[in-house]
């Protein structure tokens, strides 16, 4: 007379499918960063040299860049 029966094995496909499911918790591809396309600017790059595009005639790097 046995006090224990010993549970019935799982198949081992379902095993790893449960370890996978296991790991992969919480993760969701949907906040995975992807690659953008190349940025095409509209205008062009405004240098920190450059007189500031604002009008007041001082360097953008004194002026409007902080």
């Amino acid at each position: 007379m046995s006090g224990f029966r010993e549970k019935p094995s799982r198949p081992l496909h379902v095993e790893q499918d449960l370890q996978r499911s296991i790991w992969n918790i919480g993760y969701d591809d949907r906040f995975e960063h992807k690659a953008q396309g190349t940025l095409i600017r509209s205008a062009p790059k405004i240098g920190r040299n450059d007189p500031c595009h604002c009008g007041s005639g001082v360097k953008f790097k004194k002026c409007c860049l902080n």
